[in-house]
């Protein structure tokens, strides 16, 4: 019961500081949610949320990889990131729920850029990049 309203809590704050406009970068949101925890250092709670952020760009560039890529090695290589960081992922945020670590439910802007840069080229332009 604890961990639901912890993480309630969590969500709603998230949606309260998103819409007030003053933050909107998902993963410096929910390291502010695991600022001044007692049951976990605070560098270790941004360590698992910014390898969340990682994985969940890592899962998107893979998909991306194998619709925008023109060799069927690069279309090969974003199947395992995908399989690899989707695995990887489920795992810390099993990690993160047993911590009742908040974790970011989108992409920080940092990673949104990486993929919406990325998302624009294709075939050989997208392999090279």
């Amino acid at each position: 019961m604890r961990t639901l309203l912890t993480l309630t809590a969590g969500i709603f704050l998230s949606l309260v500081v998103s819409c007030s406009g003053s933050n909107t970068d998902s993963v410096k949101i929910a390291m502010s949610h695991n600022e001044h925890r007692t049951d976990i250092s605070e560098s270790d709670a941004e360590f698992i949320v910014e390898a969340a952020d990682a994985s969940a760009l890592d899962i998107k560039l893979g998909e991306l990889a194998q619709t925008n890529a023109g060799s069927q090695s690069v279309k090969d290589f974003g199947k395992m990131m995908v399989a690899d960081h989707t695995k990887a992922a489920d795992e810390l945020k099993a990690l993160a729920q047993r911590k009742n670590i908040v974790l970011a439910s989108t992409l920080s802007d940092k990673s949104q850029h990486l993929y919406d840069k990325l998302a624009k080229k294709t075939g050989k332009d997208f392999d090279t990049e």
